[in-house]
């Protein structure tokens, strides 16, 4: 189970972009260990005509075994493929089929996704059998029932599109596809998909439009349709580079996956080879900057010898799925975003290092020194690839290492590649943000009561998977049929994590119901690193081992067992504490608050001895005859039959400090998979919600759904929880898939509202299944404090910043620090902390808004070593900075600006898609509307408006 600890700044380190943006060094120092976010997905286009044909079998082992990517992006036809309702033109989808079926044959990568996208065809993309009246825009069901249609006839040639973008670079085609037919749009797809005749999309990606658009975004979450997608998609074109738009789309993508649906590289002939490769290069820097997590090359060149089809590989293969970005300081500051200074940005695939470098100074930079950080150390014997100018000059031309050091010279105007090793390897490191699952078998064999391989999958929070991390078959296997097994937990600090398995070979028949003396029990414990200790063997716990937590240092294990709760320490291959009186039907235990929790179905309800969520002895017991009561007053203490839960069977539970006003937790949650079902019309499977009022813990409501496989409730046995605001993010493994959902508002006088529905985000392979799910070990909770609550509004013309704390016994100081762009922050105020664990209040008013957004973020001290952690980033858009729109939009003559009065001109630019400016104008202070007659005599294209105080820049479409 996640502890509160853990939790909470998880989310704080994982909100970050860059921290210590202005950091400086003369030498380039990289951040091996310092770990941030991981790539998910790579895709292969073949949208293009002549892509689909020209992915040979040759060029599929060089996009997915050697570039490692793990999706393909192919195109669906509105017009040309579909020219009535029902009717597919099967000629239009040929090539790609076949494409598809030589992937499938040839090569296909692990968690291999079929991105399916929308064809533009210009002013005649969609059928007129899809469009209004008017014979222009589209209608949103007809448009729905086109797209049903595409995913029935795939399914009828055994494809099953994994993701859908339903509209594409909207500026280009004639839909006018708004938010709310978006939302029409979606919802008629998953109705279609109830009969059965397509397999629903697992993800929707939106809005995938020119360039970042968070007004987009920002309208859907006005509307509350946020959750319509799943993936916020944008296209980013190098020459154009909107940076400023490209950050805001970040803040206003919040907790969803962003990706890059189409990475340009500009190919003009009147532009140098050099000119255009920076461009590209460092579009791709912002996105890492910005934790995109998936990209789709548009027109990947498959050409290793060519200057772009190398680099582009190189690229690839830097940002393999499973990399890792990680930090370097430069003499120019981390993050550097001008391309005429040093510009240098690393990634990390298991131990191997790439260091990218663009050198667009005037001058070489000679004999420069590049230097690991963290306690690394450079090993193996590193290479340097680098391309000078237009010419690859060094070919994976070795590098000697100096002083756990290298020494490198960048040419003026220069593109280098360094690759190295680092020692200590890290390939097992954590990412994180992310969630373990345990899953038994591996999908080629039935499973059966003997001794199966036992893996923790580890997933995004969106339900990408990241890697499988297997238990040494030679050490500790699970029973392949047991579903009482496998509850795997977090220590409190979230530094540890521990499971319990059998010291068994694989086969081993019968091995739950083993006896000691035949085969013992061990407790695997793996750190942060990924490393895992087998040494824990007690030799007196028989039957299965349901759950383990582990303490905050790693050294001792209370273990859950059907006979009892046991007490361990590390490395122990004698007898087991047996520290608990109730001996018999105990199952996961966990640690909140330095307090000692187990669940159980043990006894009757009702009696002293019907545990089923309790508090084991005093603090953390390792002794023997320690006593577990029952939460007090909670409903399922009473007998059968009194009102609230008169039967539950819990598993794993998750315990939250939600509110500022009662101290301490007061939220509980509990896995339930309704086998206790029984008289007196009890509650069926779900996820149980119990709300402290400071005396009692009152029952709310069950969490459930129906399976529409099973026809009745998910059966749930795993939880994980986290907390996001006023919201809960749950994460449940029933009935062999990992759900996600999110109780909103948690601690809200309405408390009974529904949550959020349920998202099936993954499904155990064929063969295996899930059981307990934590979120991964992590080092980035060094503070055991609580942010309840971090916001900031307009107050009187000033942003008005607060913060809530609890538990921030252990924090010396908060820094409040201030972005223009989400990126580079510097701090504005220091706050000393009160050091208590009650609810502690925190405001700051900031008064020099000169941008019309604005970006904070807490900076948390710790008391002892001064350790610090990073809050989530917040923005506040500023009606007193620079606010325009324009209207009518597409234009044809003529076009108005309306702004906000300010109290100076302020001059304005129209650019061409080239960046050229092609006319200026002034705005008058103390107006609110300028006109701007200019578009007359252009051509019909796409424009852009730039204010140039703040570099905004509006998108103008010319019809």
């Amino acid at each position: 189970m996640k502890t509160l600890y853990s939790f909470i700044l998880l989310f704080f380190y994982f909100s970050i972009v860059n921290v210590n943006a202005q950091t400086q060094n003369s030498e380039i120092l990289v951040h091996p260990e310092v770990l941030k976010h991981s790539m998910t997905h790579w895709g292969y286009d073949i949208k293009q005509p002549g892509k689909a044909v020209g992915l040979t079998n040759a060029n599929i082992l060089k996009v997915f075994v050697e570039d490692k990517m793990n999706m393909v992006r192919i195109p669906f036809y509105p017009r040309a493929g579909h020219p009535s309702l029902g009717v597919v033109t099967e000629s239009a989808y040929t090539p790609i089929l076949e494409a598809l079926n030589r992937i499938k044959t040839y090569s296909t990568p692990i968690d291999f996704k079929i991105f399916a996208s929308l064809r533009l065809e210009g002013p005649l993309t969609f059928p007129l059998w899809v469009k209004n009246a008017d014979t222009v825009t589209v209608n949103a069901s007809k448009y729905a029932q086109l797209v049903s249609d595409f995913l029935v006839f795939m399914k009828s040639k055994n494809i099953n599109v994994d993701i859908l973008g339903v509209d594409n670079e909207a500026e280009y085609n004639d839909g006018v596809i708004s938010q709310s037919k978006y939302k029409t749009i979606l919802d008629t797809l998953r109705k279609h998909a109830l009969n059965g005749k397509f397999t629903l999309p697992s993800k929707f990606i939106g809005p995938e439009n020119y360039g970042p658009d968070f007004a987009w975004l920002n309208a859907l979450k006005a509307n509350g349709n946020f959750s319509q997608i799943d993936i916020s998609g944008t296209h980013y074109y190098p020459h154009l580079r909107p940076l400023a738009n490209l950050t805001t789309h970040f803040a206003s993508s919040f907790d969803k996956p962003i990706w890059n649906s189409e990475i340009h590289w500009d190919a003009k002939s009147d532009v140098p080879d050099h000119k255009e490769a920076a461009e590209a290069l460092v579009a791709m820097f912002d996105n890492l900057d910005l934790r995109f997590s998936g990209f789709v090359y548009w027109d990947y060149n498959l050409n290793r010898t060519s200057y772009r089809g190398r680099m582009m590989s190189e690229f690839v293969r830097a940002t393999t799925p499973g990399a890792k970005v990680i930090d370097v300081d430069d003499e120019d500051g981390r993050t550097m975003t001008n391309q005429s200074k040093l510009n240098t940005r690393a990634t990390r695939v298991d131990n191997t290092v790439y260091l990218w470098v663009l050198n667009n100074k005037t001058g070489a930079l000679t004999n420069k020194d590049i230097k690991v950080a963290d306690g690394s150390t450079i090993t193996g014997t590193p290479t340097l690839l680098q391309w000078n100018k237009s010419t690859l000059t060094n070919n994976g031309t070795s590098i000697p290492i100096t002083d756990n050091g290298l020494k490198v010279t960048f040419p003026d105007s220069s593109i280098s590649l360094i690759k190295f090793d680092v020692s200590p390897t890290v390939s097992q490191i954590f990412n994180q943000e992310n969630i373990l699952v345990t899953r038994k078998g591996m999908a080629n064999s039935g499973l059966s009561l003997s001794a199966e391989t036992t893996v923790m999958d580890e997933y995004t929070p969106s339900g990408d998977f990241v890697r499988t991390r297997q238990l040494d078959p030679s050490k500790a296997n699970l029973s392949g049929n047991t579903l009482t097994e496998g509850f795997g937990q977090l220590s409190q600090n979230g530094k540890f994590y521990a499971i319990g398995a059998y010291e068994a070979p694989l086969g081993t028949e019968n091995v739950a119901t083993s006896n000691a003396a035949t085969i013992k029990r061990i407790i695997a414990i793996t750190d942060l690193n990924g490393t895992t200790d087998y040494t824990t063997k007690p030799n007196n716990l028989t039957g299965a081992i349901v759950g383990v937590v582990p303490n905050d240092t790693g050294d001792g294990v209370w273990i859950g067992t059907s006979s009892g709760l046991y007490y361990s320490a590390k490395g122990n291959t004698g007898a087991a504490t047996l520290i608990s009186t109730t001996s018999t039907n105990l199952r996961v235990p966990a640690i909140y608050n330095d307090q000692l929790f187990v669940s159980g179905n043990s006894g009757t309800i009702g009696t002293s001895a019907g545990i089923r969520v309790g508090i084991v002895g005093t603090g953390l017991p390792t002794t023997s005859g320690q006593t577990i009561v029952n939460l007090p007053g909670s409903n399922f203490s009473f007998t059968a039959g009194t009102p609230g839960i008169s039967a539950i069977s819990p598993w794993q539970f998750a315990i939250i400090d939600a509110s500022p006003v009662v101290v301490g937790y007061d939220l509980l949650y509990v896995a339930d998979d309704g086998s206790a079902n029984a008289a007196n019309g009890a509650l069926t499977g779900g996820i149980k919600k119990f709300k402290f009022d400071g005396t009692s813990w009152n029952f709310v409501r069950n969490i459930a759904e129906t399976n529409p496989t099973t026809g009745v409730n998910y059966k749930f046995r795993g939880l994980a929880a986290s907390r996001d605001g006023d919201n809960i993010i749950l994460y449940a493994t029933a009935d062999n898939k990992l759900i996600k959902t999110i109780d909103s508002d948690a601690f809200a006088t309405a408390r009974k509202a529904a949550a959020s529905p349920f998202q099936v985000i993954a499904t155990a392979p064929t063969n295996s299944f899930f059981t307990g799910i934590s979120y991964v070990p992590s080092n980035a909770a060094p503070l055991s404090i609580t942010l309840i609550d971090f916001s900031a509004k307009l107050d009187k013309g000033n942003s008005l910043v607060k913060w809530t704390t609890t538990q921030e016994e252990n924090t010396k100081e908060f820094l409040l620090e201030k972005s223009k762009d989400g990126i580079a922050f510097e701090t504005i105020a220091k706050m000393p902390a009160r050091g208590v664990k009650v609810s502690n209040y925190y405001s700051y008013y900031d008064n020099d808004l000169k941008t019309e957004t604005v970006f904070y973020r807490l900076k948390i001290i710790g008391k002892e070593d001064e350790k610090s952690s990073y809050s989530k980033i917040i923005s506040l858009s500023n009606a007193n900075g620079i606010k325009l729109s324009i209207y009518p939009n597409p234009v044809a003559e003529s076009f108005t600006i309306n702004h906000n009065s300010t109290n100076e001109n302020q001059a304005y630019t129209i650019l061409n898609q080239a960046g050229k400016t092609i006319a200026k104008g002034v705005i008058l202070k103390g107006t609110n509307f300028t006109e701007v007659k200019e578009m007359n005599n252009l051509k019909k294209g796409v424009y852009f408006l730039k204010y140039a105080e703040n570099k905004k820049a509006i998108k103008i479409i010319k019809k």
